[in-house]
């Protein structure tokens, strides 16, 4: 489940497998910075990267049976998200991230 909000001048993406999950992901962007929270149950990470440096990856398999992965990334930090969303939210979030203004990088750009 992929859900996207807005706070003033921040996007709010959250991710979870679904509504009553323990296990959830956040993604904060505002104009200078990308938080990037992971929370299982009380346990609670984040990642803080710089939003002019970052990269979207959206990643397929060679062999093309696995699921794509998107992976945020710079040069001192690498972040997969929504590694346990099924195939049509992972396009969602891709497409919520496109949304806020990141470019998406594919390593197969030929396929669509």
């Amino acid at each position: 489940m992929v859900v996207t909000t807005h706070n003033n001048s921040r996007i709010i993406i959250t991710i979870s497998p679904n509504l009553s999950a323990t296990y959830q992901q956040t993604i904060y962007i505002d104009s200078t910075t990308v938080n990037i929270e992971v929370a299982y149950r009380k346990e609670r990470k984040i990642a803080e990267m710089s939003r002019m440096q970052l990269n979207v990856f959206y990643l397929a398999s060679e062999n093309n049976w696995e699921f794509l992965r998107i992976v945020l990334c710079n040069d001192d930090h690498k972040q997969e998200v929504g590694e346990f969303l099924n195939s049509d939210d992972r396009k969602k979030l891709k497409d919520a991230l496109q949304r806020a203004g990141f470019i998406i990088c594919r390593n197969k750009w030929w396929i669509s």
